[in-house]
């Protein structure tokens, strides 16, 4: 299949699909949704042919042949935010007999992993208002099985916190204010043997105040951003903890007059 197959396969159905619709005036929600669904399959189908012609060119180049032997393609399919795509990728060989997929290390692609990084965002924008199971019915596929479950594991797989920070600033920062937004949101916590209920999300920032960027239109000034999943009064010191080793780590403290600390009145925030 090439793009201009696929373009008319999208024409062709377009103009079926609007003949139907004029003939029946009253089926609009049906057309309505065989047009998205349309859309939909020539945009999976045009993002596997654009990844296959990608593993092609990283097969035919020069340093490609100078340091991996070509063992085999196979075919792999990622559930996306359009649906399945399906594309061609090569496995290679190195120099130290080591099989390795190159697209997949270009893409940054897990061996295992069913989705792509938007699909996964939106699982997760939807489990974060509704169900786990609204969640997985929110992607259409053909074939895929996307259960309450696979998107509760995509859920429980961020509850960690964010990594250790580096290493303290070398020279302190001399800075007399600073100012700190802090604001939080609820995921939805749906887990055997545990209670139900949510995980509180955090984010603070840090900053050391906000120039204008144009009329009407600010920025922050060096902001540094902490953020995870905190419950609890124990970890919520700890996230505060975080913030205040990172001031004394990079602000002179002789310096520092004030910090100035803004939320959205939260409890947990405090």
């Amino acid at each position: 299949m090439d793009i201009i197959t696929l373009i008319n396969g999208l024409v062709s159905g377009l103009l079926n699909a609007e003949e139907d619709f004029l003939k029946h005036l009253d089926t609009f929600p049906t057309f309505e949704e065989t047009v998205h669904e349309l859309t939909n399959q020539m945009a999976a189908g045009f993002l596997g042919l654009t990844l296959t012609s990608a593993d092609t060119l990283i097969r035919e180049s020069g340093k490609r042949k100078g340091c991996y032997t070509v063992q085999r393609r196979r075919e792999r399919t990622l559930i996306s935010s359009v649906g399945d795509v399906t594309f061609t990728h090569t496995l290679y060989k190195d120099r130290e007999g080591k099989t390795r997929c190159l697209l997949d290390e270009l893409l940054r692609l897990p061996d295992r992993e069913r989705f792509t990084s938007v699909a996964e965002a939106k699982i997760l924008n939807e489990a974060e208002v509704h169900s786990y199971q609204h969640a997985a019915e929110s992607i259409r596929t053909k074939g895929q099985t996307i259960t309450k479950e696979t998107v509760m594991n995509k859920v429980h797989a961020i509850e960690k916190e964010i990594p250790e920070m580096g290493e303290p600033a070398a020279e302190k920062k001399a800075c007399e204010y600073l100012y700190i937004e802090a604001d939080e949101d609820h995921i939805h916590r749906q887990k055997a043997g545990k209670e139900q209920g949510c995980f509180i999300g955090k984010l603070v920032y840090l900053f050391e105040g906000k120039e204008e960027v144009c009329e009407g239109r600010r920025r922050l000034v060096s902001p540094f951003y902490f953020g995870g999943l905190y419950a609890g009064n124990e970890q919520n010191a700890a996230l505060w903890e975080k913030v205040d080793a990172y001031i004394r780590d990079h602000y002179d403290q002789e310096v520092l007059k004030c910090v100035y600390i803004n939320s959205d009145g939260g409890e947990r925030l405090h």
